[in-house]
């Protein structure tokens, strides 16, 4: 703020008609500029006295330390009041970035529940069952057999490839025998 502009807001100032940066830059620019400080303190006495006799008030003969008085505390509250607003305004800005993150993961877990849901209503009670024999089984094979017979006819064949087996063995080991017995009589 200049010179001019801050004699031009005298009146303002002294009538509490500023806003907070207002008085926040023509308090320093007073505090900075001897000229406009000794301006402002011409007003101010004038029109503070005569406020002071129309209100029967007692007068102070020392009206420059009542204006200093004045433009600290004005100084004071509007800082505060700055700093209050940013404060106010960091905090809302936390709020509001808390209250999105947890709306996103609400609705992201709202969404995948209800994905899972779906998925599981249509799935069948056997639905492990359903999904390994397709693999396995053409849908005709499927329809005639139940799990029970399919399970059977499993652990059948395992006996049935364990057997095979041990009679391999036991037919290579006899034929080993047998080659064993003709070899020494030759």
């Amino acid at each position: 703020m200049n010179c001019l502009e801050t004699q031009s807001k005298i009146m303002a100032f002294i009538e509490g008609r500023m806003n907070d940066e207002e008085k926040l830059q023509f308090v320093d620019h007073i505090r900075s500029c001897a000229s406009c400080a000794e301006e402002l303190e011409i007003y101010y006495t004038m029109l503070e006295g005569i406020r002071k006799l129309d209100r029967d008030e007692i007068w102070t003969t020392d009206m420059k330390t009542e204006m200093n008085n004045r433009l600290n505390q004005e100084y004071r509250r509007a800082q505060g009041r700055r700093k209050l607003t940013g404060t106010t305004l960091i905090i809302l800005s936390a709020a509001v970035i808390t209250i999105l993150i947890i709306g996103i993961k609400s609705y992201q877990e709202t969404t995948y529940l209800a994905s899972q849901a779906l998925i599981k209503s249509q799935q069948s009670e056997d639905y492990i069952a359903d999904h390994y024999f397709q693999s396995f089984l053409r849908t005709e094979e499927m329809d005639a057999l139940s799990v029970e017979e399919l399970m059977q006819e499993e652990k059948t064949e395992v006996v049935q490839q364990e057997a095979l087996t041990k009679h391999q063995r036991l037919m290579q080991y006899l034929e080993s025998e047998e080659h064993h017995e003709q070899t020494p009589s030759d």
